[in-house]
């Protein structure tokens, strides 16, 4: 929750997240972290990580699960990568359960908060995780789990010095698989509602 709230806080990331997902809108409305009336406490798919409409428009809601894997540089080692198989397993179990609520839209958000603070290069843009590690999570078939309709996200969030995270920082979403637009739930649409 912390790190999707603080994604969503800011206006970098939200006009990347929003031009992709609704290229012809200046307005979108948000919610992270909704539970009820769209989910049934302690039952898949837990809470809803994002949800996002366009302004007047509930009826076409995106519902977006968010799964965080982290990448940590190490003095003289390979980095360290955690998750990948859990992100794996929950992320496609819960974001096919966005789908069966009726969302519009469904979307898995694969997020990797990669921690490049023991990299060495003297130029702290290339201080990332190698990308021949991270080949289990950007190679992963995710048809053989999730849902074809649902959309896949990455977003890559590097902490390239020990400056806070705030004021060093690189953000970068890639929509790696659209989703398909599907006729949205009439009930679940003035659940949306009650929400603003």
């Amino acid at each position: 929750d912390e790190t999707v709230n603080w994604l969503m806080d800011n206006n970098d990331f939200r006009r990347m997240l929003f031009e992709n997902l609704f290229p012809a809108s200046n307005s979108v409305k948000y919610h992270c972290g909704i539970k009820e009336p769209i989910t049934v406490p302690n039952k898949m798919p837990g809470d809803i990580d994002i949800l996002l409409f366009e302004d007047g428009k509930p009826e076409n809601t995106i519902g977006i699960e968010c799964k965080i894997v982290k990448s940590e540089s190490l003095e003289d080692q390979s980095s360290k990568i955690n998750k990948i198989s859990r992100v794996q397993r929950k992320g496609t179990k819960q974001a096919n359960g966005y789908a069966e609520i009726g969302f519009s839209r469904v979307y898995l958000m694969v997020i990797l908060l990669d921690d490049g603070r023991n990299y060495k290069n003297p130029n702290v843009m290339f201080r990332s995780t190698p990308t021949k590690l991270l080949d289990g999570l950007y190679g992963f078939d995710w048809d053989s789990r999730l849902d074809s309709d649902i959309g896949i996200i990455y977003t890559h969030v590097n902490q390239f010095t020990s400056n806070h995270i705030n004021q060093t920082k690189g953000l970068g979403l890639r929509v790696e698989r659209e989703a398909v637009t599907k006729e949205q739930n009439e009930g679940l649409t003035q659940k949306i509602l009650s929400l603003t």
